[in-house]
């Protein structure tokens, strides 16, 4: 069997294999990953992450924007306070960032007591005595809260003294420093997950005068709120075609459980949490607050998005560009620049994983053409899932001219990717990655690129040398350059 005849029996042997493993990813192409909306409440799952690791959605939100109220007549002997560096940031449901923060309470003169929250329930613990107290019995609790405004969310303690117990109830409340005299107007924040699909929020205040605040401090006719979106595309299979849905999840914090979804009222699933089930369409959706008295003004939420119509997992690009060409084989020797155009394929089996190809060829006589086939899984996510990190299983060829003929060489260079999200801009994402095949037996293969642009347009710049034999002599070839990619098609 001749050299040809063994690269191309590999690559069979190879792109089997591939697709042998893709097979066992998912049930079919593109099934999609499962989502779930925590079953009790948000405040349960925000509370129940140990290792938060989500960065808050603006740089100015702090501990004090933040405030605890009595619901009712205030317990005497009862004193609470936010932990003065105790707020965190919890990615819930994978697309929403919420806030928690500790609690801390002291009770005085009572015996025993208890504080629950979110489902779980404290006891409250013997304190030192101390001097400005004599004689009485102090208890102390520290508790870990949902910094989620309103009724729904409550914070609930009994104390006991002798025979009788007195029992209380604590709300949050977002209230931000300095607000000072403006409008009352909510802060919006959008979702990384939101990026792709160009979702925009603009917020409208329907009676603006009625909203001003005139206080050094807001009062409670002029509660200000905030709201988070988060966003992931599904698919349903419709008569002709494969069609997409948007799932929105819009937590709006101090709007209370109800709101207006184009004029018809919504009540919340979760509290202060309104999930919602959008087709393609260029119609803004409209989400509005209800007035609670005539001096607080209604606002609106205005949600635009871009989804497509008719949903295909395949992808067919191309990428074009000036690069340094060198290749040295028998008989062959070129050193010049060279346009290098590139063909990108892609075929999406499971949300995070898809079959993906390239092929990159140097339009010069001397021509170098390298071609290759890889799965393409995501395996990890961090920074609050602005980093997701692949992992690449495959092969490759490569064809190349010397000697007068036209040589293959097949190797099994594998590699990774590392994606960041919103990199710059929303929307824009920078990708690193690399394909390796250390030296061995006098063979290499190195790949490296770096890309930024949206999901179908980019730049890139690319650096990609080989190494290898052919008839006992030495084959080198190098290219590194700059190239603009842009999509071309998409299919099934």
């Amino acid at each position: 069997m001749n050299l040809q005849a063994k690269s191309f029996s590999r690559i069979r042997l190879l792109f089997a294999l591939i697709f042998a493993l893709a097979g066992g990813v998912g049930s079919g192409p593109a099934a999609a990953s499962t989502h779930e909306i925590p079953a009790t409440s948000l405040a349960a799952e925000l509370l129940s992450e140990s290792v938060p690791s989500a960065a808050a959605p603006a740089d100015d939100f702090s501990i004090r924007d933040f405030t605890v109220e009595w619901q009712g007549a205030p317990l005497n002997g009862v004193q609470f306070s936010l932990g003065a560096q105790s707020l965190e940031w919890v990615r819930v449901s994978d697309v929403l960032v919420l806030p928690r923060a500790r609690l801390v309470l002291r009770a005085t003169d009572f015996e025993v007591g208890q504080v629950t929250h979110a489902g779980f329930t404290q006891p409250f613990l013997t304190a030192p005595p101390r001097v400005d107290f004599p004689g009485k019995k102090i208890l102390n609790a520290a508790v870990p809260i949902a910094l989620i405004s309103g009724e729904a969310n409550p914070i609930e303690f009994q104390l006991k003294r002798g025979t009788s117990i007195s029992r209380g109830k604590l709300l949050i409340r977002y209230k931000p420093q300095g607000m000072g005299t403006r409008a009352r107007a909510t802060r919006v924040f959008l979702d990384s997950s939101c990026s792709s699909f160009r979702a925009q929020l603009q917020v409208n205040l329907l009676n603006p005068q009625a909203a001003l605040v005139t206080s050094p401090a807001p009062t409670a006719a002029a509660t200000p709120t905030w709201a988070y979106l988060g966003c992931r595309l599904t698919h349903t299979q419709g008569s002709s075609y494969r069609t997409s849905s948007l799932e929105t999840y819009l937590f709006w914090d101090g709007v209370g459980e109800k709101i207006l979804l184009n004029g018809m009222e919504l009540s919340s699933i979760r509290s202060s949490l309104w999930t919602l089930r959008l087709r393609s369409s260029r119609e803004p959706v409209l989400l509005r607050s209800i007035e609670t008295t005539p001096v607080v003004s209604a606002e609106e939420l205005k949600l635009t998005y871009i989804i497509p119509e008719q949903v295909k997992y395949g992808s067919l690009g191309v990428g074009v560009g000036p690069y340094t060409y060198v290749l040295e084989a028998p008989g062959t020797s070129v050193h010049t620049v060279a346009p290098i155009l590139t063909l990108y394929a892609s075929y999406f089996l499971t949300e995070t994983s898809r079959i993906v190809a390239f092929d990159e060829t140097v339009a010069h006589s001397v021509f170098y053409t390298d071609l290759g086939i890889y799965l393409h899984s995501e395996s990890v996510r961090a920074f609050d899932q602005r980093i997701r990190v692949s992992l690449m299983l495959g092969a490759h060829t490569v064809g190349f001219k010397a000697n007068n003929q036209i040589n293959f060489k097949f190797s099994a260079p594998q590699g990774f990717e590392i994606l960041l999200k919103d990199a710059f801009q929303k929307g824009y994402n920078f990708t690193v990655g690399s394909f390796l095949y250390p030296s061995i037996s006098g063979s290499s293969y190195y790949n490296f690129w770096t890309r930024w642009g949206t999901g179908g347009y980019f730049g890139e710049v690319n650096y990609i040398s080989l190494q290898d034999t052919l008839g006992g002599l030495r084959v080198y070839s190098r290219s590194f350059g700059i190239s603009a990619g842009f999509p071309l098609i998409k299919f099934f």
